[in-house]
């Protein structure tokens, strides 16, 4: 995608396990995922900004952040660093099933008979600019150009700046 300095655009993602519908029971995987280049996380991109040059300060501003209709929590069943730092790795997959409210910014789980309610904050995950070096590039790790950041507090309204790594700045900025 192109864009020109100033657009602003929407956009939807993928959820975090590559799926899409309107609840979690219902969702699906519209394709295959292709290895080590599919690896992580579903983004959204590349997106081109015209006229852009190298060395130029990025601004991107969050409008709105918009939670579909579910969403899921799970633990278990694959060899990432939580599940080995907890060492559920040789467990089955556990996971609890949201249904997601926009209106009310809520999220209701039933467990074992008993519902649970939650507030919803939602927030940026994984954003940034490509890493300079060519190549596959995992997403699990944060870095100097952005990733996988999880920061609570990029919500609606925010704006980030992001800028190349060789970029020198002065001691008094």
């Amino acid at each position: 995608m192109s864009v020109k300095s100033g657009d602003s655009i929407r956009f939807q993602t993928l959820d975090a396990g590559w799926g899409i519908g309107v609840s979690y029971e219902e969702r699906m995987k519209p394709s295959d995922r292709q290895g080590e280049k599919d690896g992580g996380h579903a983004l959204i991109g590349l997106i081109y900004i015209d006229e852009a040059k190298q060395g130029q300060t990025l601004e991107i501003v969050f409008n709105e952040i918009v939670p579909g209709s579910y969403g899921f929590t799970s633990a278990g069943g694959y060899p990432n660093w939580q599940n080995q730092k907890l060492h559920l790795t040789e467990v089955e997959e556990l996971s609890l099933n949201w249904t997601l409210d926009r209106q009310t910014m809520s999220g209701t789980c039933e467990i074992h008979g008993k519902s649970f309610k939650v507030s919803l904050s939602p927030f940026m995950g994984v954003v940034g600019m490509p890493p300079e070096s060519g190549g596959i590039h995992t997403t699990w790790p944060p870095r100097y150009c952005g990733g996988n950041i999880d920061c609570k507090e990029l919500v609606q309204g925010s704006i980030i700046f992001t800028y190349p790594r060789r970029r020198r700045l002065s001691r008094d900025w």
